[in-house]
């Protein structure tokens, strides 16, 4: 079921970004079997996670959401 159509975007910088905190996030989410949209620039990392087949936001997005932010303080 899609619960709201508003996108859960976030803007983050990895904790230490020699340890590729976007590549640890792309091998957590190849694990579900479910993926953000990544727009990676200078110190920053843009990750957008939505259920294209459903048209917005689903469970499995606000848990790639948890997923993401716990990442967001490893090193």
């Amino acid at each position: 079921a899609v619960l709201e159509r508003q996108l859960p975007v976030g803007t983050t910088t990895f904790a230490d970004e020699a340890n590729h905190g976007d590549v640890r996030l792309g091998r957590r989410a190849d694990e579900v079997n479910h993926h953000p949209d990544l727009v990676i620039g200078y110190c920053r990392v843009t990750v957008r996670w939505t259920t294209h087949d459903a048209g917005g936001i689903t469970s499995m997005d606000l848990a790639g959401a948890k997923m993401t932010e716990s990442e967001e303080g490893r090193a």
